[in-house]
């Protein structure tokens, strides 16, 4: 009986000759800006959200935060952004209330912890992804 491989390159993991590796996400990739949601059911949320506002007589945008500033600021390592990122969402209306055990606050308290930026950019997408249902601009201070 003659082993066969899988020779497409696309299937990681397979052990074949020609498989291909799994995607490692690089940890010197710098903080990069806020990138829109791609999960339907966030756009969907945000929108719905947007148009209750909008039919209720108040502005698309709750609050507005100006986190873009912080991450553009070179001269800062990313602990030193993060932290000031957390001091303005925990200044903000959105944040203060929230409920002690919201999702909100679990968020802030897990990225205060977050040991390196490769984590800290999966916890800021769900932040980022939060604040836009809750209809809060966090791109915001360019």
């Amino acid at each position: 009986m003659t082993q066969t491989r899988n020779k497409d390159a696309g299937i990681p993991g397979n052990g074949g000759q020609f498989a291909g590796s799994q995607h490692a996400e690089p940890e010197t990739e710098p903080l990069r800006e806020y990138v829109p949601s791609k999960n339907v059911d966030v756009l969907v949320a945000a929108a719905q959200a947007s148009r209750d506002r909008v039919k209720a007589g108040k502005p698309s945008w709750g609050e507005r935060i100006p986190a873009s500033a912080v991450w553009r600021d070179e001269a800062k390592t990313w602990d030193e952004k993060r932290d000031a990122f957390v001091a303005l969402v925990k200044k903000s209306k959105w944040y203060q209330e929230q409920e002690e055990f919201s999702d909100l606050h679990d968020a802030i308290d897990e990225l205060e912890d977050a040991p390196d930026e490769v984590e800290m950019k999966y916890i800021l997408d769900g932040i980022y992804d939060q604040a836009d249902v809750d209809r809060i601009n966090l791109s915001y201070g360019r």
